[in-house]
């Protein structure tokens, strides 16, 4: 392995980031943010999960803790649309709350990014690593989803993370791996409710063609 290399992808990794950070301001919430920080904040103070519990709540958690501790309201007592008119307008800081909510997704992104890294350094060696950070960080879908506090991020990165531990475990079918593939895969049915159809039938896609590869040589 090339340590320049990887250094680049890494530094690759934290340049993203703050180009990232750098649009928290600019643009405005989104339909689906107040969602989702008002049924974190929910849960952080009335112990209550009532705000389209369809979705599964580890991102909400992530997006809504620093907007927690940073004192944003929630209105128990508060028709839903009236919480999630002014759950960003909250104490008159509508922009600090937008970097507070949107600020827990670089956890997702970086998660995202050191799967794809790994996994890519892994199979290819360390420019192979490079160069699929690189594309990975410059797909405009990655960079502006990263960018908001929604679930599709949080989607993303543990369906990169669950398919680079199911990698390791073809590799190695032992039942350390397995039970990382298994921590990884559940991470995913948290991150998003689309994990139970999506990212179910990708192993068990990829597994008979290892193995048809494997016969073949």
């Amino acid at each position: 392995m090339n340590r320049k290399t990887d250094a680049a992808a890494l530094a690759l990794i934290a340049l993203t980031m703050l180009r990232i950070a750098s649009t928290w301001t600019i643009f405005s919430a989104t339909v689906d943010e107040p969602m989702h920080i008002s049924a974190g904040l929910e849960i952080y103070t009335q112990h209550k999960y009532t705000y389209q519990p369809e979705n599964p709540p580890l991102p909400r958690l992530v997006h809504a803790l620093a907007p927690w501790i940073a004192g944003m309201d929630f209105d128990s007592g508060a028709p839903i649309h009236v919480q999630l008119q002014r759950v960003f307008v909250s104490d008159g800081r509508y922009l600090t709350n937008l970097v507070l909510a949107r600020a827990g997704n670089l956890l997702f992104f970086l998660v995202a990014c050191l799967a794809v890294w790994l996994w890519a350094r892994r199979e290819l060696g360390s420019a192979g690593g490079l160069v699929a950070t690189f594309f990975f960080t410059m797909q405009p879908m990655i960079v502006g989803h990263a960018g908001v506090a929604t679930h599709d991020m949080a989607a993303t990165a543990a369906t990169a993370l669950s398919l680079f531990a199911f990698s390791r475990w073809m590799d190695d079918p032992s039942v350390r791996r397995a039970t990382a593939f298994g921590a990884a895969f559940g991470l995913a049915m948290l991150a998003t409710v689309a994990a139970s159809t999506s990212r179910c039938p990708t192993p068990c896609s990829v597994r008979p063609s290892a193995s048809a590869s494997a016969s073949s040589s």
